[in-house]
């Protein structure tokens, strides 16, 4: 990959233009022509680099509850047991770990109820071992931005933020254009029409709605998503900690400075699940990887409990769909 290139596909992650013609004005920045862009975007979405463009919404600000769930599955139950999560519109993230909870997933829902009966349900139904639900509680750092291997994958961090969930009111309107910017965008000129004329709205509208959302929070992100493995970066693991509770934000904002973490939460803890502290840990090998675990054991304190569960399989990885469940 270029330089261009690499300027390029950070730009789509972290800037891009919420405008008409969105790839003009990248171009404008690359100094070269929209054309080039475009040609450039669609070879980057043909090899699967790019997963999508569109929106990345925050859960809670859309009145969902958040949560990440471990679960320990038979061999036998395996291939059931993700097969059913890939239906729910509610699960955007789904793994196999090295561990005795091999199989983790995120869950987004209207209600903790739901998320109870849901989790009840697939446990009763798999004959799961074991099941924790472990919600977050703190946010320290989510910025998942990756370019070239021999690149950091974030160095942005920020104040650390208390997650509650918001009860905002959405009009069908509004409703109707989270679905349509939650989908991956077709990679065009004028970029945002399509979602324009679905709604039967001036680009204008569609485009101050997205900046307000931003503004808010609502929209985490507006920009390209990536496939980190495409790009040289093979290895990852979730590193998880037993922290003091009078020590956690010092041990949350340590891990968030380390540029190879692109997420780091506090979450609850569960019935013989002590972990509190949860950090996604990305390298180019396995070597690589343990040598950051290393330096992020040492950021936290050495003397802390912690557990390394290693990814060894990527079953679902997508954005999460809200809106699409039946109006109560």
């Amino acid at each position: 990959m270029t330089d261009w290139q690499a300027t390029l596909l950070t730009l789509l992650q972290t800037h891009f233009p919420l405008c008409r013609r969105p790839f003009a004005a990248l171009a404008e920045q690359l100094t070269c022509s929209e054309d080039e862009v475009l040609d450039e975007c669609r070879r980057l979405q043909f090899e699967s680099i790019i997963r999508r463009i569109g929106a990345t919404f925050d859960a809670r600000r859309l009145g969902y509850h958040s949560t990440l769930v471990g679960a320990e599955a038979a061999t036998d139950k395996l291939e059931g047991l993700v097969a059913e999560l890939k239906t729910l519109p509610g699960v955007s993230h789904c793994y196999e770990r090295r561990h005795a909870l091999n199989v983790w997933f995120t869950l987004n829902a209207v209600s903790l109820a739901d998320i109870e009966t849901l989790l009840a349900g697939l446990k009763h139904k798999y004959q799961l071992s074991r099941l924790v639900n472990l919600p977050a509680v703190k946010l320290y750092k989510l910025n998942a931005i990756f370019t070239n291997v021999r690149d950091a994958v974030s160095k942005e961090t920020s104040a650390p933020q208390t997650l509650a969930v918001t009860k905002p009111m959405f009009n069908d309107e509004q409703k109707q254009l989270v679905r349509l910017l939650q989908e991956d965008m077709t990679i065009q000129s004028d970029f945002f029409a399509p979602v324009a004329e679905a709604l039967n709205w001036p680009s204008g509208t569609v485009l101050r709605q997205i900046d307000v959302w931003r503004r808010k929070g609502v929209i985490r992100r507006f920009g390209a998503t990536v496939r980190h493995h495409k790009l040289g970066w093979q290895a990852n693991a979730m590193v998880v900690f037993a922290v003091k509770a009078k020590s956690i934000d010092r041990a949350g904002m340590a891990l968030a400075s380390l540029s190879e973490v692109s997420h780091c939460y506090q979450r609850a803890t569960a019935l013989d699940w002590p972990y509190n502290l949860y950090a996604m840990m990305h390298a180019a090998d396995e070597g690589d990887l343990g040598a950051i675990i290393k330096q992020a054991v040492d950021a936290v304190g050495s003397q802390v409990c912690f557990e390394v569960l290693p990814t060894t399989a990527e079953y679902i990885k997508t954005t999460a769909k809200f809106f699409l469940e039946p109006d109560k």
